[in-house]
């Protein structure tokens, strides 16, 4: 990877959400493409776990982690000050933390039943957080003038409605599947701060895009996946693996002219 475009060294890439499955093996991704990888997630042994789950790279100092809860009233100026003092100046941000507020069936709610609660819960860490934590690390990029770009994870149901006959006799981890208002608002809301923050960010050599999955594999029963591969034309659902090397893609210099887009890796979901 050395000599490639699609090399990252040298570079230093922050993941957030970084202990969560996607971004575990996000960071894996970055790490084989040369990059110094930076995780932030919300629990306290955030670095604790990032020594455990990475060994030598860790050791190494190649990727560190750091407990740090997204929200719109974080430090996220000195979360940015922290990493950079540890691993030097950052190049590229992975949008990536998500979350299912404070109870997960209240998550799934419908329209008709979604509270208050949830909705500002996961509206500040999915949309809120992203946008202030992007703020600060762009004022970070313009400061140091590096090579720049920031990618934010999206969910197809971002860009199109969920088929409610998709969730029939369906369930995830015992509770009954349903795509819930709130995740729609709130990742259709990145998908277009994505498309913001490209062009006003662009006059300071800052690209940025949208990485958005299909459906992806990760304990939902059978009859959900019968469903939902039946509707795929590539016939099967997402694994994790399939989205790292989209994401690795467009923090590269191979996508160096590559700003203000959204990156569907869904196996042709959203095109029936």
């Amino acid at each position: 990877m050395a000599n490639s475009k699609f090399s990252l060294s040298g570079q230093c890439v922050v993941i957030t959400g970084g202990l969560g499955i996607l971004g575990r093996h996000m960071a894996l991704g970055f790490l084989d493409a040369g990059a110094t990888v930076a995780l932030i997630d919300m629990m306290d042994d955030t670095p604790a776990r990032t020594r455990e789950m990475f060994g030598e790279q860790a050791e190494s100092g190649r990727i560190r982690g750091f407990a740090f809860r997204i929200g719109s009233e974080a430090d996220n100026a000195g979360i940015t000050e922290e990493i950079a003092g540890a691993m030097g100046p950052i190049h590229h941000l992975l949008n990536n933390a998500a979350s299912k507020g404070p109870d997960l069936l209240r998550f799934m709610a419908g329209p008709d039943d979604m509270d208050a609660e949830v909705w500002n819960a996961v509206m500040d860490v999915n949309l809120s957080g992203a946008f202030f934590l992007s703020q600060a690390m762009a004022a970070h990029m313009r400061e140091h003038g590096a090579t720049a770009s920031m990618t934010f994870v999206s969910s197809i149901y971002g860009s199109i409605a969920p088929n409610p006959s998709l969730y029939a006799s369906s369930n995830y981890m015992g509770t009954q599947i349903n795509t819930p208002p709130i995740y729609s608002a709130s990742k259709g809301g990145v998908v277009s701060l994505s498309r913001y923050l490209a062009g006003y960010w662009g006059r300071n050599g800052i690209r940025v895009n949208t990485l958005t999955p299909g459906g992806v594999q990760s304990g939902q029963n059978d009859a959900f996946v019968s469903q939902y591969e039946a509707r795929t034309p590539l016939g099967r659902m997402g694994r994790v693996e399939d989205l790292v090397g989209p994401a690795v893609f467009l923090a590269s210099p191979a996508a160096g002219y590559i700003t203000g887009t959204n990156l569907f890796v869904d196996g042709g979901f959203s095109c029936w």
